[in-house]
């Protein structure tokens, strides 16, 4: 059998990077080989990259500019993590592609966190396994 985790992992927040992990190893202890998706959500990346030309404000351009280094620091620290621990997969996806891993993968599991809060997510329905086949789909400690 053959799994994919839809989760954030490409983010600059610890927790998020340490549950996709801890999901990922988790369901490999299980002896199932699982990947996590290599999935970029378009809002997320928005939120978790912004920009300077993106700022409206004064003080949010102080702001970004004043913590961009440790920002970049730590997204670098936690993408070299996820890269070192946690089997991700070949293939990268997005709203358009992500249909195809119904090719390669046997069950899909989402979660966890705020995985469902289509504020964050940008009403991105990936993130339900819309794309997924019913009998395939599975949550785990989704909010």
């Amino acid at each position: 059998m053959k799994a994919a985790i839809l989760t954030f992992h490409d983010t600059t927040n610890y927790g998020a990077a340490l549950q996709a992990y801890a999901l990922n190893q988790s369901v490999r202890d299980l002896g199932i080989e699982c990947h996590t998706l290599q999935y970029q959500c378009e809002s997320i990346a928005k939120r978790e990259l912004l920009r300077f030309r993106d700022m409206h404000s004064t003080v949010q351009k102080i702001f970004w500019l004043t913590t961009k280094h440790g920002r970049m620091k730590k997204l670098r620290l936690i993408r070299r993590f996820i890269r070192s621990n946690a089997v991700l997969s070949d293939a990268r996806y997005d709203k358009n592609t992500i249909s195809s891993a119904n090719l390669l993968y046997d069950k899909f599991i989402v979660g966890s966190d705020i995985v469902w809060e289509t504020n964050v997510t940008g009403h991105d329905s990936s993130f339900f396994l819309d794309f997924a086949d019913p009998q395939k789909r599975f949550s785990y400690a989704a909010s």
